[in-house]
């Protein structure tokens, strides 16, 4: 085990009493312990983090490969960076593969990937996705080893909820029962692949639709609706995590009366064109709100909108929607 930046300053896992079998890597330097009782020499090279953020490049002190065994590093790292991750441990692929291990073990990044099959250098991702964004199949993985080589891995799915996010487009639907049709094939497509596991969704809506109003001004009686149809489809099995209306409404061209409406509209169309002032503006403003919060909080969609243009386009494009719904009367306000 080596400790990432949760476990080392945490006083719970630092209490745990573990099974003999378990060695705990220290915080000061590398250490390369043996594997016992295998076919070939096998040695484990790590390095826990000490409390506290740790912004050092860990693997630059890691030991060279050991002649004639089976070298396996485990490191909790960013690499060079990752989106929606701390810098911890920063390191270049370079710094792993020059190293001559056969496989490397990664932690802090909770989505798996293989970023290199020679070396094996693998992000695992983390056994269970504990939020709407970590979606999918969560694990880990299994490498095999033959004739002292590292031959494949494979990933194993091993959460216990599967989290899925589903995007419906709305576009073409016109009547209330389309919208109906569309949720209920959007839950069942969540189910896929859930082999029996209980799946939490998130609905996405999105499309320039007649049905925006009705989406946008009863979300309680929809919610309810999307309710009904996850019963019908897994009984207890479907949580609906949240439903995110992204629709837009059909205007027809019309322009809206009043020159403050008109002159108003102009002026969010060209934040929207060029959303960089605003996103540096949301990022100065949120980032001394965003480090103290706890980790999993600093994850919500507002945070989002700083650095993801898509996020802003979308976020402006609803506020530009309701606006107009509601200047104009059409929402019955």
């Amino acid at each position: 085990i080596v400790k990432g930046n949760h476990d080392a300053a945490n006083r719970i896992t630092s209490g745990l009493s573990l099974p003999s079998n378990t060695h705990v890597f220290g915080h000061d330097q590398p250490e390369s312990v043996p594997v016992a009782n295998l076919p070939v020499p096998v040695f484990v090279h790590g390095q826990s983090f000490k409390p506290g953020p740790v912004t050092d490049n860990l693997a630059a002190g890691y030991p060279s490969a050991i002649v004639g065994a089976l070298n396996i590093g485990i490191l909790h790292t960013s690499l060079a960076g990752a989106p929606l991750h701390d810098p911890y441990a920063p390191c270049r692929l370079e710094d792993l593969t020059t190293k001559g291990y056969d496989y490397w073990a990664l932690g802090h990044v909770h989505k798996g990937e293989v970023l290199s099959d020679e070396p094996w250098i693998v992000y695992p991702g983390n056994l269970q996705g504990r939020h709407a964004r970590e979606t999918g199949p969560k694990g880990c993985v299994l490498a095999t080893v033959t004739d002292g080589r590292v031959a494949s891995v494979e990933t194993l799915d091993l959460s216990v909820v599967c989290w899925q996010a589903v995007g419906l487009d709305l576009s073409a639907a016109e009547e209330e029962a389309q919208l109906l049709e569309s949720l209920r094939r959007g839950l069942a497509e969540a189910m896929t692949g859930a082999e029996g596991r209980p799946v939490a969704v998130r609905l996405r809506l999105h499309g320039t639709t007649k049905l925006h109003d009705l989406i946008e001004g009863r979300p309680k009686r929809l919610l309810q609706t999307v309710l009904e149809l996850a019963g019908e489809i897994a009984s207890g099995d479907l949580w609906v995590e949240k439903i995110v209306n992204e629709t837009r409404p059909k205007t027809g061209g019309q322009e809206l009366p009043g020159d403050t409406v008109t002159d108003f509209f102009p002026m969010v169309d060209e934040v929207a064109r060029g959303p960089a002032p605003l996103r540096e503006a949301l990022r100065d403003e949120l980032a001394s709100l965003r480090a103290k919060l706890p980790e999993e909080l600093k994850e919500l969609e507002t945070f989002r909108l700083a650095e993801d243009s898509e996020a802003m386009n979308v976020a402006l494009s609803k506020v530009k929607a309701r606006l107009r719904a509601r200047l104009s009367g059409e929402d019955g306000i």
